[in-house]
Protein backbone atom coordinates (compact mmCIF):
# COMPACT_ATOMS: atom_id res chain seq x y z
CA UNK A 1 0.00 0.00 0.00
CA UNK A 2 1.18 3.31 -1.08
CA UNK A 3 2.07 6.12 2.12
CA UNK A 4 3.26 9.46 1.58
CA UNK A 5 6.64 7.69 3.28
CA UNK A 6 6.70 5.54 0.82
CA UNK A 7 5.99 7.48 -2.81
CA UNK A 8 8.74 8.22 -4.91
CA UNK A 9 7.34 10.15 -7.85
CA UNK A 10 3.73 12.68 -8.13
CA UNK A 11 2.15 13.84 -10.87
CA UNK A 12 0.43 16.85 -10.19
CA UNK A 13 -2.06 18.44 -12.48
CA UNK A 14 -1.62 22.20 -13.04
CA UNK A 15 -5.33 22.29 -14.56
CA UNK A 16 -8.40 20.63 -14.64
CA UNK A 17 -8.72 21.32 -18.47
CA UNK A 18 -8.75 17.96 -19.17
CA UNK A 19 -10.85 16.47 -22.20
CA UNK A 20 -9.96 13.01 -20.95
CA UNK A 21 -8.93 12.07 -24.58
CA UNK A 22 -4.90 12.01 -24.37
CA UNK A 23 -3.19 9.06 -25.83
CA UNK A 24 -1.70 6.97 -23.05
CA UNK A 25 -3.69 8.48 -20.26
CA UNK A 26 -5.09 6.46 -18.02
CA UNK A 27 -8.80 7.57 -17.81
CA UNK A 28 -11.30 6.69 -19.49
CA UNK A 29 -12.47 8.58 -22.61
CA UNK A 30 -15.88 10.96 -21.94
CA UNK A 31 -18.35 12.37 -24.15
CA UNK A 32 -19.27 14.24 -20.30
CA UNK A 33 -15.86 15.41 -19.95
CA UNK A 34 -16.21 19.01 -20.22
CA UNK A 35 -19.62 18.93 -17.86
CA UNK A 36 -17.29 17.29 -14.92
CA UNK A 37 -14.46 19.04 -14.83
CA UNK A 38 -14.42 22.36 -13.45
CA UNK A 39 -11.46 23.69 -15.42
CA UNK A 40 -9.72 26.04 -13.18
CA UNK A 41 -5.63 26.15 -12.51
CA UNK A 42 -3.53 24.91 -9.15
CA UNK A 43 -1.76 28.29 -8.20
CA UNK A 44 1.55 27.86 -6.53
CA UNK A 45 0.15 28.71 -3.16
CA UNK A 46 -1.75 25.92 -3.19
CA UNK A 47 1.27 23.37 -4.46
CA UNK A 48 3.23 24.80 -1.91
CA UNK A 49 0.71 24.35 0.68
CA UNK A 50 -0.38 20.42 -0.24
CA UNK A 51 3.25 19.09 -1.06
CA UNK A 52 5.52 19.95 1.18
CA UNK A 53 9.04 18.33 1.41
CA UNK A 54 8.77 16.86 4.72
CA UNK A 55 5.32 14.95 3.77
CA UNK A 56 7.38 13.55 1.28
CA UNK A 57 10.42 12.12 2.64
CA UNK A 58 11.26 9.59 -0.26
CA UNK A 59 10.12 11.72 -3.17
CA UNK A 60 12.47 11.58 -6.16
CA UNK A 61 10.70 12.90 -8.76
CA UNK A 62 7.74 15.55 -9.72
CA UNK A 63 5.98 15.55 -12.65
CA UNK A 64 3.90 18.51 -13.77
CA UNK A 65 1.36 18.26 -16.29
CA UNK A 66 -0.73 21.39 -17.99
CA UNK A 67 -3.98 21.08 -20.07
CA UNK A 68 -5.57 23.99 -21.98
Amino acid sequence: MWTTNTLEWIDIELTSFCNIRCKGCFRVISDHADKILNKTYLDLDTIKEKFQKEMFPNIKIINFHYHQ
